[in-house]
């Protein structure tokens, strides 16, 4: 983490630049961030771990019990296995997207899906996930007054460092870039409303501006939970984004069990509520990423964002095909947002969103 030195009088004095915090709001911003990034979540490394011992455990007995000729196959499947999940949400997103408006089902987006899905989540999941989990710090510091953040929201069953490659985009530029950790994600969505309001009153704290948010998958229903709980009351948001976001449930959460997964069905109480908020009171300036070969959130189109009845209209904007976890690999997404808070740092920057009563 960068330096956490306190503003001084001559940062006051700049021009265009927000006078500085309060020293003890400003250490505990930073006390809080620091005690977030902290935070992992076990399941990805024991997840690997335990695949690996099985790798190795299970041939073992196998040659012990006279099955060699069992051992080849068991060592072809297991090694294929990440394309065989990968196979299977694919053959499912195939059938979901039929007549979708938005969704692809020709051979070959199934294939480039399929690719897609395969190394992205081994990226994600196996590599930044489970052992380079430490290696990408928030960029926070007093010297970042002035300038606009990001906060970044992780999905179902991840954990801050599947933000890695946004994370490094932003220390390449030395920009204010945060990942929080929502801790188990398998609960009540609208548990993470208090996390997003934390995050987001400290990056407000420390940088005086306002941040721009971007949730991934169920990081994006986490941002919906909290503009229901706090949002309107203190709509300090520039932008809301979304990446493959289930935003009108998806069909796949029909085949799991876990209370998250029920808020991501299509119509769940969850989704109808926080639909109803945001008609009410509207929503910040907001953009939805979507891609046409989404393997998690099907069909495609329920990853759209719908317009609100008061203020202005969300954009919706499809990507080129990619896998759901693809999202958070592509450079294009990582430069359109760090040009735009590079944008929003001008003092001539859009006013802040009033929510209607």
């Amino acid at each position: 983490m960068d330096s956490h030195a306190h503003p001084t009088d001559a940062d006051a004095a700049a021009p265009g630049r927000p006078a500085p915090p309060d020293p003890a709001a400003l250490d505990s911003a930073l006390a809080w961030l620091r005690a977030n990034e902290a935070q992992r979540s076990p399941w990805p490394r024991s997840w690997l771990l335990g695949g690996l011992t099985a790798l190795v455990l299970i041939p073992s007995v196998l040659c012990w019990l006279g099955m060699t000729h069992a051992v080849s196959v068991w060592l072809v499947l297991a090694l294929l296995s990440p394309l065989l999940w990968a196979g299977t949400l694919v053959g499912l997103m195939a059938r979901a997207n039929v007549g979708d408006s938005v969704g692809q089902t020709g051979a070959g987006a199934l294939l480039r899906a399929l690719a897609s899905e395969t190394v992205s989540t081994l990226q994600v999941m196996a590599l930044e996930m489970a052992l380079r989990w430490r290696q990408c710090p928030n960029i926070i510091g007093a010297k970042y007054r002035g300038q606009t953040g990001v906060i970044l929201v992780h999905g179902y069953q991840c954990h801050r460092s599947a933000w890695n490659a946004w994370l490094r985009r932003w220390a390449s530029v030395n920009r204010p870039c945060v990942a929080v950790n929502l801790g188990a994600t398998e609960g009540l969505i609208m548990d993470h409303a208090p996390v997003v309001a934390q995050a987001i009153h400290a990056m407000r704290t420390i940088t005086g501006r306002d941040p721009v948010v971007v949730g991934h998958s169920l990081g994006g229903l986490a941002l919906r939970a909290w503009w229901q709980a706090h949002g309107a009351q203190d709509a300090g948001v520039a932008r809301f984004i979304t990446l493959g976001t289930p935003h009108q449930g998806t069909r796949l959460a029909r085949l799991a069990r876990s209370v998250a997964a029920l808020d991501m069905r299509p119509d769940s109480d969850f989704l109808q509520r926080t639909r109803q908020h945001i008609d009410r009171h509207g929503l910040p300036p907001a953009l939805a990423w979507l891609t046409p070969t989404d393997p998690l959130v099907t069909p495609a189109s329920a990853a759209a964002l719908a317009a609100p009845a008061v203020g202005p209209a969300p954009e919706n904007r499809i990507t080129t095909p990619c896998g759901h976890n693809a999202l958070l690999l592509r450079p294009d997404l990582m430069d359109e947002v760090l040009a735009l808070t590079q944008a929003l740092d001008a003092p001539a920057a859009a006013p802040a969103f009033e929510p209607a009563p």
